[in-house]
């Protein structure tokens, strides 16, 4: 899936790097929506958005934090 958010809360900073689309009015929505319309618009935001992912996982922080610990 391609989050499509509204940029006024939730966890935006995940979206920072691209992967999805943050807006703030109607049309932004519309404008991302129609986006989603091309297969390669839509399969590099995908992309992007399981790279992004990697980056907040459980798993991913469940590394970082035992790193620390040793």
């Amino acid at each position: 899936s391609v989050p499509i958010v509204d940029r006024r809360g939730g966890f935006i900073e995940q979206l920072h790097d691209g992967g999805g689309w943050l807006c703030e009015t109607e049309a932004d929505f519309a404008a991302a929506v129609e986006r989603l319309i091309d297969p390669d618009e839509r399969v590099r935001v995908r992309q992007e958005g399981l790279r992004i992912a990697e980056a907040w996982s459980l798993e991913r922080f469940a590394r970082r934090l035992l790193d620390l610990f040793d």
